[in-house]
């Protein structure tokens, strides 16, 4: 469908969320080696498997807040506006940086209340707690 529409497929985080890895790379287009929320063993296992497909390389922030947008930018060479042809082809770099830690849960505690959900605000609190207290203690 994504292609009917002359779109590109990629695989996000294949290994966040995704079970055969192996299969799904060979049906997209691209597929994402840095992903802000993913460790950085499954952002190496990614860049592995799109070598190993030969497929095209993409970076994306997850932004789940405005300003992680910025935390993943992807610079394509190429001359007019980015088709899909050039997607897939154009050499590419980018500048990418993870997200802080604490943001997954903090964007899931904001889910909690929006959809006014004590046990996701709850499951949420002390890994939340953890990331502040360890950035915390790299602050000091």
């Amino acid at each position: 469908e994504i292609r009917s529409q002359g779109g590109v497929s990629v695989l996000p985080h294949p290994y966040h969320g995704h079970r055969k890895v192996e299969e799904l790379a060979a049906l997209v287009d691209a597929i994402e080696v840095f992903n802000g929320r993913c460790s950085e063993e499954q952002n190496a296992a990614a860049a592995a498997l799109a070598a190993r497909h030969g497929k095209p390389r993409t970076a994306g922030p997850d932004a789940h807040f405005t300003r992680e947008l910025s935390h993943a930018v992807m610079h394509f060479d190429c001359e007019g506006p980015l088709t899909a042809p050039h997607f897939l082809t154009a050499p590419r770099t980018w500048s990418a940086r993870p997200n802080w830690k604490g943001s997954l849960q903090l964007s899931q505690m904001v889910k909690g209340c929006k959809q006014r959900d004590l046990r996701l605000i709850g499951a949420q609190l002390r890994p939340l707690a953890k990331h502040i207290m360890q950035s915390a203690a790299a602050w000091l």
